[in-house]
């Protein structure tokens, strides 16, 4: 969706002559990509901290059981969010965005080495 609404931003731009082709150009494609992928990491990364946060801070419960097991108990969502919010504040969520920003070239070098004139 974010996608296509670059696209669509990137043709008006152009203007409405009729020889302008609808398809974008290599260099408008990057673009396009690069703040899509942007705003989409942007929007999600909280999403993948909560979730990382879930998996990660598991509790032990109580010690081994004559049948030899041993209970963990995830933290909900809303409470992972809340010790999030609680150690690190709002920018808690932001965690790791850098590295996941720098991600979001991967796909656009790849696009670009397989439509990039040689």
């Amino acid at each position: 969706m974010i996608d296509e609404e670059m696209r669509a931003l990137l043709l008006r731009r152009r203007g409405t002559a009729g020889s302008v082709s609808p398809a974008l150009t290599t260099g408008e494609g990057i673009v396009a990509g690069l703040v899509a992928g942007s705003i989409t990491t942007l929007t999600t990364n909280p999403i993948w901290t909560v979730q990382t946060a879930q998996s990660t801070r598991a509790v032990t419960i109580g010690t081994a059981s004559a049948d030899g097991k041993v209970r963990k108990i995830k933290p909900s969502a809303i409470e992972a969010a809340k010790a999030i919010y609680k150690q690190d504040g709002i920018q808690g969520f932001w965690r790791g965005i850098g590295p996941a920003l720098i991600l979001v070239i991967n796909p656009v070098i790849q696009v670009c080495r397989l439509s990039c004139p040689r």
